[in-house]
C-alpha cells in the first residue's frame, strides 16, 4: 500500500519520545536526533517533488507497468540516520527513469515494523542517490582549542573530519563525538 511522505514523517514525529516496547521490554524512543545522526524526516521531506501521488500510482495501474530491480537500505550501510530507510528501485517499459519505494523503519528489529512506501520517480538511479545525499550534515567540535568539523552523509558509516581553519581532509571517524575526537588527536599527533 501506497502512503504520502506526509503522513509517513507525521507517523515517525508520533514516535519521537513515545514509550513503546520492543521485544517485550519497555522503552522510550530518542525525541530529539543529534548534530551526529541525519534526521529521516529531513530526508524524506527533501524528497516531495520526487514524489507520485498514491491516487495516480493506482488510477494509471503503474505498479504493474514496471519492472522490479534491486533494492538497498540505510542499515546495510550503517548509516547515521534517525530511522533506517529500505528502498526498492523499478525501471519502467517505456523510458530510462527509475522508480523508488521507499518505506522508514519505526523502530525496534530491523527486519519488520516500517511504514507504509511512497513511491518517487527520478530520471535516473544517480538523481536518486544525488537527492538523498543532499540532506547531509555538518557538526563542529574542537580538539586542545583547535577547530574541525565533519561532514555526516547518509551513503556512510563514517565522517570526514576536516580543519575548519583551512578546509584540509583530516581523517574518517565513526562513533559518538568522543570516538571523533579521539580519531583527530591520533591523526594529529595530539
Amino acid at each position: 500500500m501506497f502512503s504520502t511522505i506526509n503522513e509517513i514523517t507525521k507517523d515517525l514525529r508520533e514516535l519521537r519520545g513515545a514509550n513503546v516496547k520492543i521485544f517485550g521490554q519497555p522503552v522510550t524512543l530518542d525525541n530529539e536526533v543529534d548534530d551526529l545522526t541525519i534526521d529521516t524526516i529531513e530526508v524524506l521531506e527533501s524528497l516531495t517533488d520526487y514524489e507520485i501521488d498514491p491516487d495516480t500510482i493506482e488510477s494509471e495501474g503503474l505498479e504493474e507497468l514496471l519492472i522490479e530491480g534491486k533494492g538497498d537500505n540505510t542499515y546495510n550501510w550503517s548509516a547515521p540516520v534517525s530511522n533506517d530507510l529500505d528502498f526498492r528501485f523499478y525501471n519502467s517499459d517505456w523510458d530510462d527513469s527509475v522508480y523508488v519505494a521507499i518505506k522508514a523503519h519505526r523502530y525496534g528489529d530491523v527486519r519488520g515494523n516500517y511504514t507504509d512506501e511512497v513511491m518517487l520517480h527520478f530520471d535516473n538511479i544517480d538523481c536518486f542517490y544525488e537527492a538523498i545525499t543532499e540532506t547531509s550534515k555538518t557538526f563542529e567540535f574542537e580538539v586542545d582549542g583547535h577547530e574541525y568539523f565533519g561532514e555526516v552523509n547518509i551513503l556512510s558509516e563514517t565522517y570526514e573530519i576536516f580543519d575548519n581553519e583551512n578546509g584540509e581532509y583530516v581523517c574518517n571517524a565513526y562513533g559518538d563525538l568522543e570516538d571523533v575526537i579521539e580519531k583527530v588527536k591520533e591523526e594529529k599527533g595530539v
